[in-house]
């Protein structure tokens, strides 16, 4: 599957706007972060530029909850101490992480 199919895929599950996304992943603007319970279930989708996060949207693009935004951050801590190892899976500027 590529990267626009991943997006389209998203954005039908969740009722949001990720499949516009595509040219914010090509230029490098913008990383899309799945967040997920199971490979395919998808619960939010997250925006993050310049190592930051920017929004995280879930089913009808409503923002989602502090505590998921603490999870994500925490997750993009480890990410960010982890960068050099790469051990995390990413595939073409896509991120899939699980929140249990």
């Amino acid at each position: 599957m590529s990267c626009f199919e991943d997006l389209l895929k998203e954005s039908d599950k969740l009722n949001h706007c990720v499949r516009g996304y595509g040219k914010h992943i090509e230029s490098g603007r913008s990383m899309i972060v799945f967040i997920r319970l199971r490979l395919d279930e998808p619960l939010y989708t997250l925006e993050l530029r310049k190592n930051q996060i920017t929004q995280i949207r879930g089913s009808g693009n409503k923002d989602a909850p502090g505590e998921i935004y603490n999870i994500a951050k925490q997750y993009l801590h480890l990410l960010d101490k982890n960068l050099k190892k790469r051990q995390y899976d990413e595939k073409d500027g896509l991120t899939v992480f699980f929140v249990s």
